[in-house]
């Protein structure tokens, strides 16, 4: 990895939404996209060749403070391999709302009739 590029912006859909931008400005690919603690905050990580990577960085920042949910951004030219450790990929885990299951008239008249 030549360098590393962290935005932190509000939300999912503006992390999305600049993500797309990020790669259509450069040439870079993204690493993962992590929901942090607190305020409903996503980091967009991705990695490239140093300069794509800032000019990347750039775009997101700009199209993130466009739509006013700018947090912070950083590049890291070089990153150590023990940097490694801590950004590699994990396994996604789907989030689902909880949902009560809704009961339509033909179940809560069968279940009537089972008692």
């Amino acid at each position: 990895m030549n360098a590393l590029g962290l935005v932190e912006v509000v939300g999912f859909s503006t992390a999305v939404y600049v993500a797309d931008s990020m790669v259509k400005t450069a040439d870079i690919t993204i690493s993962r996209l992590e929901r942090t603690k607190g305020a409903g905050w996503m980091t967009i990580y991705v990695n490239g060749d140093v300069g794509a990577v800032q000019a990347a960085v750039s775009d997101g920042q700009a199209m993130a403070e466009a739509a006013d949910k700018f947090v912070t951004a950083k590049v890291i030219a070089r990153p150590t391999d023990e940097l490694g450790k801590f950004i590699t990929k994990k396994s996604a885990t789907k989030v689902s709302p909880k949902i009560e299951p809704k009961t339509t008239k033909t179940e809560s008249k069968s279940s009537k009739n089972k008692k």
